[in-house]
């Protein structure tokens, strides 16, 4: 019974001291390349040019984050991209490597998920295409308190599913591969807990002083 005991006052402290920081918070975005998304239609939709290529885009979504340590941080992304005659679902489960300074961090890292674009028009024309991203991004967060500024650029590449499409006639078809390959920029606000855990060793010190 003792060494239960002494096993769980061991694993509650440990998980006390490796309590990273976390937060949650709105982001908003847009894609800047290609300027008109998708790069290219599957070959049956370009050929009947019924659709629209989106020019100008808005991405609305929130995210949550969770930093193991000071260096290694995960987190979740989901949202709506939309645009003209379009839409875009997407849930994101990412991985950051985080360069730490005092306030201010740098950040490398990537993820996947699951997305569904829809295109659509005035007439009975739409192309749906379930996806499934990979994201790299890049950028720095600014930590105050209890609130956090983040501005990074992505690059994303959303591998296609069975892609269907529903021609002017209503007609609907299975089609291919287009080139579903953006970059673009976001900013995010999080709210939550960004004061780094205090090192063991400082704890003793203090103790011993």
């Amino acid at each position: 019974m003792i060494p239960l005991v002494l096993i769980a006052l061991f694993a509650s402290s440990d998980a006390r001291a490796a309590t990273g920081m976390w937060g949650v918070g709105p982001r908003i975005g847009s894609f800047v390349i290609p300027g008109r998304f998708p790069g290219a239609w599957p070959g049956r939709v370009a050929d009947d040019d019924a659709l629209e290529k989106v020019g100008g885009d808005v991405i609305l979504g929130a995210e949550g984050d969770y930093w193991a340590n000071p260096t290694n941080r995960f987190g979740a992304l989901a949202g709506l991209d939309l645009g003209a005659d379009y839409l875009n679902a997407h849930l994101l489960l990412k991985y950051d490597r985080i360069v730490p300074f005092e306030d201010l961090d740098g950040f490398v890292g990537g993820g996947a998920g699951v997305s569904t674009h829809r295109w659509s028009s005035d007439t009975e024309a739409s192309l749906k295409v379930p996806a499934y991203p990979l994201r790299g991004e890049a950028g720095v967060l600014l930590r105050r308190g209890s609130t956090a500024w983040q501005v990074l650029i992505h690059a994303q590449y959303d591998i296609p599913g069975a892609s269907t499409y529903v021609d002017a006639e209503g007609e609907e078809e299975d089609v291919g591969w287009g080139l579903y390959l953006q970059m673009g920029a976001e900013l995010s606000v999080l709210f939550g807990d960004f004061t780094p855990p205090r090192r063991r060793d400082d704890d003793t010190r203090r103790r011993r002083d």
